[in-house]
């Protein structure tokens, strides 16, 4: 059952609104749209539109989402996202945009990705080893910052460390190079 009531839009106004379960949307034909008033976040394009459910505190929604539900007739549903089939972010052609779920989105970026890898030297024993990114001391944030090939050269330079070792000597040209490792298949 829905549930009319009123509510403020992002410029103060005062807008009608359904609460309520409601399965899909349809867009209003007095949706305002300026497309003149364009912003660029992270690569994507927003436009003015502060009626807009989806809107930001500022009024701007993204122009790919916004495009797609005019030709879709409707507001996009919770975890529905849009997917630039180019990976370009700018590319807002009707052609170049999908709805996916959020969960197939992410999966199909992590297998078209595959693993970031970064190749280091131990900076105990130097010894050169890969890991995963994620598994680093640039994504973990380590207290002595930087990764050990094993605990036991972590031991030991942490102990060194303690000791009043300079950790700067020991960790100039740690990272020698990060890479893309192929998907599984």
């Amino acid at each position: 059952m829905l549930h009319p009531m009123r509510t403020r839009n992002s410029t103060g106004q005062s807008t009608p609104v359904l609460t309520g379960k409601l399965e899909v949307q349809v867009l209003p034909s007095s949706l305002f749209i300026d497309w003149s008033r364009e912003v660029c976040t992270k690569g994507y394009r927003a436009v003015f539109c502060p009626d807009h459910p989806r809107a930001w505190s500022t009024g701007y929604v993204y122009s790919h989402s916004l495009l797609m539900e005019l030709h879709l007739g409707r507001f996009l549903k919770k975890g529905e996202v849009i997917h630039h089939r180019n990976e370009d972010r700018s590319d807002n052609r009707i052609e170049n945009l999908e709805v996916k779920s959020n969960s197939s989105h992410a999966a199909d970026h992590g297998r078209a990705k595959g693993t970031r890898v970064i190749e280091l030297r131990c900076p105990w024993c130097a010894q050169i080893f890969t890991r995963p990114l994620r598994q680093t001391f640039k994504k973990k944030r380590t207290p002595m910052g930087c990764t050990c090939c094993s605990p036991q050269c972590r031991g030991k330079l942490s102990r060194w460390v303690q000791l009043g070792g300079d950790l700067s000597s020991k960790t100039a040209g740690h990272v020698i190079r990060e890479f893309w490792e192929p998907p599984k298949t």
